[in-house]
């Protein structure tokens, strides 16, 4: 498109417009944030892997202990000897994306409480059960007894594609990690048998888009707006060929290298 030196105004605007229509999806599906701040009446934690015997002694959304807003979620168990008990909250499904971090807020009567990503592999199927090849993130893990400290997990991409080789080793060489998404938040509270009291509060989930955003945002019609009109541009003429009458073709040839017509 050639602008005139009159309509350099107009064509700037047309620029940054368009610019602004290609860019604003993309802006908004990785600003993006999935928040839990445990206010409900029901709890959300499940659990989800244990080579333990657990006994829950207290499972609730409560107002006493709070790291912020009216509550959070507070679980009790008793477990017996073993490696392993994990606890998870399902989220919406958020791709692995470099800019995607996690943040949990934890308070427990032991150290070493863990936080993980659980990360489902689209493109990759077990060959020996045809599910859908699953993984976990390892994020930071706790320190302090009795007091609320937060856990993170950052730069998950990097951290999944390390694990690519043990993962192909495990599964086969087929093994694909495009289109890896966050599907749970995980909890490994097992360091030993025991009593475990944890409370949990304001999971944070920022960085990256919701599946379900990107595959709405891909599905929905885009409305195109109407022409702006520039007091400063005449429309160009239109005339229906279909009622143009025929008119005999005008002469034409070429006088001193330029082509004239009609003269």
């Amino acid at each position: 498109m050639r602008c005139s030196s009159g309509h350099w105004r107009t064509c700037r605007w047309l620029v940054a417009a368009v610019a602004v229509c290609l860019l604003s999806p993309l802006t908004a599906a990785r600003a993006a944030t999935i928040t839990e701040p445990f206010e409900g009446p029901e709890p959300a934690l499940r659990r989800s892997e244990a080579d333990v015997e657990v006994r829950e002694l207290v499972h609730r959304r409560t107002a006493e202990t709070s790291h912020g807003g009216q509550a959070c979620e507070q679980l009790v168990v008793e477990a017996s000897s073993g490696t392993r008990l994990r606890y998870q909250l399902a989220i919406e499904p958020v791709r692995v994306i470099d800019e995607l971090a996690v943040g949990l807020w934890v308070r427990a009567n032991h150290p070493d409480i863990g936080l993980l990503l659980r990360v489902r592999l689209p493109r990759s199927v077990d060959a020996q059960t045809g599910e859908v090849v699953e993984t976990t993130i390892a994020g930071s893990v706790s320190h302090r007894v009795d007091a609320w400290e937060r856990l993170e997990v950052r730069d998950p991409a990097t951290a999944l594609s390390r694990q690519l080789p043990a993962l192909r080793a495990q599964y086969g060489p087929e093994i694909d990690l495009a289109e890896a998404e966050v599907t749970a938040v995980v909890l490994e509270l097992y360091s030993g048998p025991g009593r475990y009291e944890l409370a949990v509060d304001d999971l944070e989930v920022s960085g990256g888009f919701s599946i379900a955003t990107q595959a709405s945002r891909a599905a929905a019609p885009r409305s195109v707006p109407p022409p702006r009109h520039d007091p400063a541009v005449t429309p160009a003429a239109y005339t229906d060929p279909t009622t143009t009458l025929a008119v005999d073709d005008p002469p034409a040839g070429i006088l001193r290298g330029v082509l004239e017509v009609d003269g």
